[in-house]
């Protein structure tokens, strides 16, 4: 049965998808097979998918791609897991893979959560 709106994912859903998305990056042959499992595994925040996109960023094929992966998540966490979001941009800061990813990691660094957010009452919403 598929997740619907509205319905809480556990925890261990999450880690269950996540590593369903790492079987199949595994499995890829084409780069662009491994980009779509990067940008999939992207969309799962889980400890595991986090340490595997960083890893995957030392792959020059997928290194945009996994950098991006990881600091747009990064921001989403922002909200609710200031400090480990900012450990995470930290990472990618430090892998320095591009001006534009960059930026986007030193804005949850210097505490400002994505470019292009704005605070308002309930949380953050792009303008």
């Amino acid at each position: 049965m598929g997740w619907r709106m509205g319905q809480s994912i556990d925890a261990a859903q999450v880690e269950n998808r996540a590593s369903l998305c790492v079987q199949v990056f595994d499995q890829a042959r084409r780069v662009e097979e491994r980009r779509l499992a990067v940008a999939t595994l992207a969309t799962r925040p889980c400890e595991r998918s986090v340490n595997r996109r960083l890893d995957l960023v030392k792959d020059e094929s997928l290194k945009n791609e996994a950098a991006l992966a990881a600091v747009d998540p990064a921001g989403a966490m922002f909200r609710t897991d200031r400090q480990a979001a900012q450990e995470l941009a930290k990472k990618i800061l430090d892998m320095n893979v591009s001006a534009d990813i960059n930026e986007r990691a030193e804005a949850i660094v210097n505490g400002g959560g994505m470019r292009g957010m704005r605070g308002m009452r309930g949380g953050w919403r792009a303008p």
